[in-house]
């Protein structure tokens, strides 16, 4: 699990989707606005390779996300109260990158932003688009190390890369999908995923397996507050995830 630390936010522009009509009033165990209160509902595959061409690993990570509720609040207020929708890669190192759609971080309680991360050696960065993606379709996003040498690249759909970070390893040896929170009080998020992986000979694959996990930072349980379980229909599918907070009109 990963820890969002600083905001590099652009201007805002409103395209909304509606916000719900109540919110929980007492909000998970450790699920506050705060570096150290994150929680997630995720499902993980985490491999046993080296990251340098040695076992179980990966060279890029495709997911397709569909948030069909969203409302973060106090998320027009505050830069640290957000829900994220997203993917991770993880290298041996503990190096990650992330990508996805976001809603609050100081701009909008509801409306839908890609956004990338990464965090290697120490280092941050951090930056949400101006514009916004649609609600209810599927908003696609990749990770890849297409030259296989430590230099990864966050993408939206078929566009070029948006950024690109190096002195990561050549592989990855975890992946992630899933929910992300940081909010003062109980959000509202309902979300599904279909994801593959890139194995090292280049081919795009399902994952190998996953669990699935709705914790906090310290890797306590939040299950009352959030959930992740396998999608309907596509339990054959690791990875493929439906998550949703209780409330959500549909959770899990």
């Amino acid at each position: 699990m990963m820890m969002r630390r600083s905001l590099l936010i652009a201007p805002a522009l409103a395209v909304a989707l509606l916000p719900p009509t109540s919110a929980h009033a007492t909000w998970g165990n450790k699920c506050k606005t705060g570096e150290e209160e994150h929680c997630y509902a995720l499902s993980l595959w985490h491999m046993s390779g080296s990251g340098y061409g040695g076992g179980e690993e990966v060279m890029g990570l495709y997911s397709e996300i569909y948030t069909s509720a969203m409302w973060v609040p106090g998320g027009n207020e505050d830069a640290y109260d957000f829900v994220d929708n997203e993917q991770w890669f993880v290298g041996p190192g503990g190096g990650w990158m992330e990508d996805g759609q976001t809603a609050g971080n100081e701009m909008n309680d509801y409306s839908l932003r890609p956004f990338w991360a990464y965090s290697i050696g120490g280092y941050y960065k951090e930056y949400v688009e101006p514009w916004t993606v649609g609600a209810d379709t599927w908003n696609t996003y990749e990770i890849e190390d297409e030259e296989r040498n430590g230099r990864w690249c966050a993408r939206f759909g078929n566009e070029p890369p948006v950024e690109c970070k190096g002195y990561f390893a050549d592989y990855a040896t975890a992946v992630e999908v899933g929910m992300e929170a940081s909010t003062k009080s109980a959000p509202e998020n309902q979300g599904r995923d279909g994801t593959t992986v890139q194995f090292t000979e280049g081919n795009w694959h399902f994952w190998g397996k996953a669990e699935q996990e709705a914790a906090n930072n310290y890797g306590e349980s939040e299950a009352g507050y959030i959930c992740i379980k396998p999608r309907p229909n596509y339990e054959q599918y690791p990875g493929y995830a439906r998550w949703g907070t209780p409330s959500s009109t549909y959770p899990c």
